[in-house]
């Protein structure tokens, strides 16, 4: 079962995702609510920290995909931090590389945001 965990880095969310899998149900959801709050409290850069995930399916891309969706339509940015190379591999296959920038180290996205 998945859980998210939420930090506040100046104007950047780290939100981290302290799961190995991203499957969808109610514990996923509770990453797309969270992109939600951070939204609503004016953060416009938001990392989402997957770099325990090691599986995702469908419904589970899905979710990033609608949390990337708020953010864009919302005038903010999300990027995400990927570690496993079977998640990076979904990535370029499904093509969400080419929508979401993807950083290999927290440290490596708020720099990207700091720039």
């Amino acid at each position: 079962m998945g859980t998210v965990k939420t930090e506040i880095q100046n104007d950047i969310a780290v939100i981290s995702w302290e799961s190995r899998e991203l499957l969808g149900g109610l514990e996923s959801i509770a990453l797309k609510d969270e992109v939600r709050d951070v939204l609503e409290q004016g953060i416009r850069k938001i990392v989402i920290d997957l770099s325990k995930l090691t599986n995702s399916n469908s419904t589970g891309l899905g979710i990033l995909l609608h949390s990337w969706n708020m953010a864009f339509k919302d005038t903010a940015q999300l990027v995400v931090v990927l570690s496993s190379k079977r998640v990076k591999q979904i990535f370029n296959v499904t093509k969400l590389n080419t929508i979401m920038k993807s950083f290999k180290s927290v440290d490596d996205a708020i720099t990207y945001y700091n720039e």
